[in-house]
């Protein structure tokens, strides 16, 4: 879609465009050709009704899509509280990473849906891309100030990103929790060898937010897998 109101670009060029491989749908373009391209998004501007919001604070859900128009380059978002940059997300030269570990590969040309939950109290976040948790567990320290901005560049090199549908939204805390979504297991073995069945899987809340939780299987029972292709 068009750029967000609470966007300003700060260095190089970056501006709406249509997505090359749909003419009907506009993206945020990112492109670094000799300079480098740094966007500043004030996340208090998206849904506070206040006419001085402070930022946010509490459970997030970060969201958005990216796709490298090239393997080489690095596009990063780096979430931010006053001066201090809290976590970093980058696509760097065909590897997504975060802050310093890498998490997985990326092609050049398709679309990836990113996810950032954090709770800004506890220093506590995971990262998805695809539905698929990439980071459990992951921590930082959240000081004491309110999450305010995110940093989005385009550097280490010349290339193009695109990025739509970014939005940063509190979770509401008065909900009780309940699982709504409960990820698929896949398992192989062996034609009739009894399958070794997962121990735990990734549950979806209504919250947002995802965890890991023991699973007891019922029975697999001997004729399931006495036969090729079950």
């Amino acid at each position: 879609g068009a750029v967000p109101s609470y966007f300003s670009l700060t260095s190089g060029d970056a501006s709406v465009q249509k997505d090359p491989a749909n003419s009907e749908e506009q993206v945020f373009m990112l492109k670094r050709a000799g300079t480098d391209v740094q966007v500043r998004a004030t996340l208090s501007g998206q849904d506070f009704p206040d006419a001085t919001p402070t930022g946010y604070n509490g459970l997030l859900r970060i969201t958005f899509r990216l796709k490298a128009a090239q393997n080489s380059g690095r596009f990063g978002m780096r979430l931010c509280s006053g001066d201090s940059g809290l976590i970093g997300l980058y696509f760097d030269n065909g590897a997504l990473k975060c802050n310093d570990q890498d998490l997985a590969d990326y092609n050049a040309g398709a679309w990836y849906d990113m996810e950032i939950l954090l709770d800004h109290k506890t220093g506590g976040y995971a990262v998805y891309m695809d539905g698929g948790c990439l980071v459990y567990q992951g921590s930082y320290d959240p000081g004491d100030a309110a999450l305010d901005f995110a940093l989005i560049s385009a550097d280490g090199g010349d290339g193009v990103f695109y990025l739509d549908d970014f939005q940063v939204k509190n979770i509401h805390t008065d909900l009780v929790p309940a699982i709504t979504q409960i990820d698929n297991a896949y398992v192989t073995t062996a034609w009739g060898n009894a399958p070794a069945l997962p121990e735990t899987v990734f549950a979806g809340y209504n919250t947002g937010e995802k965890e890991s939780r023991n699973v007891a299987w019922e029975a697999v029972e001997p004729e399931q897998y006495a036969k090729r292709g079950v």
